[in-house]
């Protein structure tokens, strides 16, 4: 008995410096919101690193104290967040003391702010995993922060975009970091059939958001490219921060944007690639297509034309369709077992197609024509299910002209050139701010 409680007691003692090494006072490690919801700052990883609330001394503990003596070790919760290995993700559990359960995030937004009050981009996405029905573990992810500062403000902000309550966070990335030297505007800079100069800097502002406002004057030698466009623009700093808009102390920052081509006759054969007559689906079916191609190392699969109803694919093979039901969601998944499900729904017609190793900024632009070759007009161009890494798919709504038999489909792939600028920050002209 007297070993047990020699244990016991070294154990504890191993705790109590454990708990005395974490940050206290005011170093803010629990912080209550104001609905009063508890929130206790956990750790951070790097990257994609696992986190464990396991400490040391509870793996020591587990190894020698006695099995009935195991349920004075906090239990632990572990987890991953897959974000980009240049961001930080700060982990925080959040308790309701009243023992409701947590659903959701009680805040709107949260961001970093240095030393000098400069409050980072607002970041919204998140991970969490369950410790008990009335806390749970959120993995939060900041792509900039105060890298250079050894601790900084996490802050959480409300739908007015109004700070709730801040967290000190310690900086888990360390330096040293380079030193960017910035060059006079104009600059100008040159990728294949396009020189790009940047002539000048502004910021642009609506409530909360601030950003880069670059203005470019470009020249191509390629008639496919003269009606090109710089689309939109990033800054990233040396101590690895990227965003629209970053710390002006900072020496200098790396202006990167991408020039697209706008208009789809400044495409060349090689870019697009046409499917003609795909037969109209019978009403309560599908047209398959099932035809593939590779433009520029992009694969494309054009899958089926469907009536308006709802498509299901499971495993990526086996096809069904049902009649189309209110409340049925457009895009939906889910696994059970060894079977993956997928399933499309409108009360439209609509067509589905899917892109594989895409490059992040490609576009791929489809165009639908019935069989007098007028354009049909497809609802929303842009957007698309899935990530990169897994493919792309796109489903596209349309209305179907009265008396169309057959459907030509017209896939391009629009691959942006990249330009960098190193500028000074301090070359920006303020702008008005503006509120939408």
């Amino acid at each position: 008995m007297r070993r047990y409680l020699w244990i016991a007691l070294a154990f504890g003692f191993i705790a109590t410096i454990g708990y005395l090494l974490l940050p206290q006072g005011g170093n803010a490690r629990i912080v209550t919101l104001p609905d009063g919801k508890k929130v206790e700052f956990l750790g951070t990883t790097v990257g994609g690193q696992t986190f464990t609330t396991e400490k040391n001394w509870h793996k020591l503990a587990r190894r020698y104290l006695p099995r009935r003596m195991q349920n004075w070790i906090p239990a632990a919760v572990s987890g991953s967040c897959s974000f980009s290995s240049n961001s930080i993700t700060v982990f925080l559990r959040v308790t309701d003391p009243t023992g409701a359960q947590i659903i959701g995030t009680p805040w709107e937004h949260y961001g970093a702010e240095d030393g000098q009050g400069f409050r980072y981009n607002r970041e919204g996405g998140y991970c969490s995993f369950g410790a008990g029905k009335s806390d749970r573990v959120f993995g939060l992810t900041l792509r900039a922060f105060p890298r250079r500062e050894p601790r900084f403000r996490f802050n959480f902000y409300d739908k007015e975009d109004a700070v709730m309550t801040s967290l000190t966070v310690p900086n888990p990335v360390a330096g040293p970091f380079e030193e960017w030297k910035p060059r006079p505007l104009p600059q100008s800079s040159t990728n294949g059939p396009v020189i790009l100069t940047l002539e000048s800097l502004g910021d642009y502002r609506s409530g909360r958001w601030q950003s880069i406002r670059p203005k470019w004057k470009l020249t191509a030698t390629n008639r496919y490219w003269k009606r090109a466009n710089a689309r939109y623009s990033t800054v990233t700093d040396s101590t690895g921060n990227a965003a629209q808009w970053l710390s002006t102390r900072e020496p200098a920052w790396k202006l990167q944007t991408v020039v697209h081509r706008e208009h789809d006759d400044d495409f060349q054969p090689a870019e697009r690639w046409l499917v003609n007559s795909i037969k109209v689906p019978a009403e309560g079916g599908f047209t398959p297509i099932d035809q593939e191609t590779n433009i520029l190392g992009v694969t494309i699969l054009a899958h089926l034309i469907s009536s308006p109803g709802k498509l299901t694919i499971t495993n990526g093979v086996s096809r069904g369709h049902s009649p189309h039901r209110p409340g049925d969601s457009s895009r939906s998944s889910n696994s059970s077992g060894i079977n993956r499900t997928e399933s499309w729904a409108s009360d439209k017609p609509f067509l589905l197609l899917e892109v594989r190793n895409a490059e992040p900024d490609d576009d791929i632009r489809i165009n639908l024509f019935d069989d007098l070759g007028e354009e049909i007009r497809l609802e929303s161009n842009r957007d698309y299910s899935g990530s990169i890494g897994g493919g792309r798919k796109y489903d596209r709504e349309f209305e179907l002209p009265p008396g169309t038999e057959s459907l030509s489909l017209e896939v391009i792939v629009s691959r942006p050139l990249r330009f960098e600028f190193m500028v000074n920050p301090k070359d920006i002209h303020a702008a008005k701010s503006r509120s939408d």
